[in-house]
């Protein structure tokens, strides 16, 4: 069988197509890459929210055991004992 040359019009929209698929997978690639990463901040920010919030606990405990049932208003620092 013989060859048969293509136009060079006919080539460039293949290579075109091909470039522009190549460059939609490359964006695939990298968009998983940043899912990993963003999972990997995400499971970071989890276990930093829960030492917040168990620092939050024991400074509320702490507090508790010192003055007793009641809020704190944080705006003025002054405990406001349960009735």
């Amino acid at each position: 069988m013989s060859k048969i040359k293509i136009t060079e019009d006919e080539l460039n929209q293949l290579i075109n197509a091909k470039t522009v698929k190549n460059n939609i997978v490359n964006e695939f690639g990298q968009i998983s890459i940043i899912e990993l990463e963003l999972a990997e901040r995400k499971k970071r920010a989890e276990s930093l929210y829960i030492k917040a919030v168990e620092n939050e606990y024991n400074i509320s405990k702490s507090l508790q055991d010192k003055y007793g049932q009641g809020t704190v208003d944080i705006s003025t620092g002054t405990f406001i004992p349960s009735a």
